[in-house]
C-alpha cells in the first residue's frame, strides 16, 4: 500500500549468479584487468620481509603461506577476479608512527602484472618489536590505501580484552595506531600501542 514501507526482499540464488556473471564480463573488459598470462607463479611458504630505519628494523612481517587466490561474490569464487592471499601474518613495527611503513613490507609480494591485485591478509597479528603476545588479532586485513588497514573479526589484548567485527586501523599521521568502528551507529576508537612504549627488536 501506498505510504507504508515495504520490505526489501533477499537476493535469490538466480539473482546472485547473474551479479556474479555481470561482474565477471566488467573484469575482463576492464583496460587494466588482470588475466593469467600476466601473473608469474605465485607461491612461497615461511617468509619474512624487513624495512629498516638507517640500521635499525623498523618494521617486519612474517607469512606462514602467500599463494594466488581469487574474490569471493557470495558463495562463489571468481578465477577471473585473482588477489594475493597471505597466510598466518605476524606484522611486528617498533613503534605506532612506523605502522607507515607497513606497505611497503607488502608491495614485493605483488607478482608482475598489469596492475596490483588486491591482497589479503588471513590470520593476522600485529605487535610491538621484543612482545610475545599480539596487541591485536584479526581473522582478514586488507590494505585500501598507503594510510589505513581494514580488519575483520579483530580481537584486541588488554585487562578488558575487545572484540570487534569490522574495523579500520590508522597506518600513518599523528594519528596512527589507532583503531576505530561503527558501535551501534556511535563512532568508537581505541588505541592499539598503549602505553605506546617502544622495545628493541
Amino acid at each position: 500500500m501506498d505510504g507504508i514501507p515495504q520490505r526489501s526482499q533477499p537476493l535469490g540464488g538466480a539473482t546472485v549468479v547473474r551479479l556474479a556473471v555481470l561482474y565477471s564480463v566488467f573484469w575482463l573488459l576492464s583496460p587494466n584487468s588482470v588475466r593469467a598470462a600476466d601473473l608469474s607463479p605465485l607461491s612461497a611458504n615461511d617468509i619474512t620481509a624487513t624495512v629498516f630505519d638507517d640500521i635499525q628494523p623498523a618494521a617486519r612481517v612474517h607469512a606462514a603461506r602467500i599463494f594466488l587466490d581469487h574474490e569471493k561474490f557470495g558463495f562463489f569464487r571468481l578465477g577471473v577476479a585473482p588477489l594475493v592471499a597471505i597466510q598466518g601474518v605476524r606484522l611486528q613495527v617498533r613503534s605506532a608512527r612506523d605502522l607507515t611503513n607497513v606497505p611497503a613490507l607488502f608491495e614485493a609480494w605483488n607478482p608482475p602484472a598489469r596492475r596490483p591485485l588486491p591482497m589479503e591478509m588471513r590470520e593476522f597479528q600485529l605487535s610491538l618489536f621484543g612482545e610475545g603476545e599480539p596487541r591485536l588479532r584479526a581473522s582478514t586485513a586488507r590494505l585500501r590505501d598507503f594510510s589505513t588497514l581494514e580488519v575483520s573479526k579483530v580481537w584486541l589484548a588488554g585487562t578488558a580484552p575487545v572484540s570487534i567485527s569490522k574495523a579500520t586501523l590508522l597506518l600513518a599521521g599523528p594519528r596512527a595506531g589507532i583503531l576505530h568502528w561503527n558501535d551501534g551507529g556511535r563512532q568508537s576508537e581505541l588505541t592499539v600501542f598503549n602505553p605506546p612504549e617502544k622495545l628493541s627488536p
